[in-house]
């Protein structure tokens, strides 16, 4: 401050008592918990214990009571949180799949300032494929790379025998070829220990001492959901927990149910919503 006042008397040159320090810029996390739904959390007021850890940690920290995706899949709402641009202006959507070079990201801004740079995907459009993760010096994925091999035993270990609900289900009848391409799109996206660990683990080992700007997208909440077996039983009863097994919860079948093509009874949707 002293040198500050001096700079702003005319004299801009610190002394050699007045030492000029600059804070170090704190790290910034941005986690990605694709999918999950406000009124699902009890952060939010569900009246069930969802989300107590997170809970626990907004009562130190800040929480927005009203917030809104800028748009309903990964592509344009990535490419807005990452540009500050409505999907309107940097065209990136369902009609063109792709991020322009020309847009400014966050991880560009951060690498420009200095930041070291790291990025951690389950989700195949949260990647290179539609050239929304410029600015990341260092990039992972679940779906391609060294994380394959344990990010697909990862999703596997939380399947139920029993279970036929859903595209990634033992039991599921995968007899055409669109139920094939949804396993094989989806066998990868379970993987939220295996990212955590790997991002923690990079911590520890950089070698360099800069700030970091980290994006890790988990994708356990995205469809075709595979909650484990504990995670049900801490939820549901024995009978509701057995029709949801049973109950086809399965994309095409719930998009049908939206549109009024498709009934469940009260007991599946309470099954579904468990």
């Amino acid at each position: 401050l002293g040198w500050l006042l001096t700079c702003l008397g005319g004299n801009c040159s610190p002394t050699a008592t007045e030492e000029v320090s600059v804070a170090q810029p704190p790290n910034v996390l941005f986690v990605m918990w694709d999918t999950v739904r406000a009124d699902r959390m009890s952060l939010y007021g569900h009246t069930r214990q969802t989300t107590p850890k997170l809970d626990a940690f907004a009562d130190d920290a800040m929480v927005f009571e009203r917030a809104y995706a800028p748009g309903m899949w990964t592509l344009p709402t990535h490419a807005s949180m990452f540009t500050g641009l409505p999907p309107r202006a940097h065209g990136a959507g369902a009609n063109y799949r792709w991020l322009d070079e020309g847009h400014d990201t966050l991880a560009e801004h951060f690498h420009g300032a200095g930041f070291a740079t790291y990025a951690f995907s389950s989700n195949i459009v949260a990647g290179p494929l539609m050239n929304v993760m410029q600015g990341f010096q260092e990039q992972h994925y679940t779906y391609r790379g060294p994380y394959t091999r344990p990010a697909r035993a990862a999703v596997k270990a939380k399947l139920i025998a029993d279970d036929a609900s859903t595209e990634m289900s033992p039991m599921w009848d995968r007899g055409s070829s669109r139920d094939q391409d949804l396993w094989d799109k989806a066998v990868f996206k379970d993987a939220a220990p295996l990212m955590t660990k790997a991002f923690l683990r990079w911590m520890d080992e950089r070698p360099d001492v800069r700030p970091f700007f980290a994006y890790l997208n988990f994708m356990e909440a995205h469809t075709p959901r595979i909650p484990s077996a504990s995670a049900r039983e801490q939820i549901l009863d024995d009978m509701t927990r057995e029709l949801g097994k049973k109950t086809d919860q399965s994309l095409f079948t719930e998009v049908a149910w939206m549109v009024g093509k498709h009934e469940y009874t009260d007991d599946e949707l309470e099954a579904i919503r468990g």
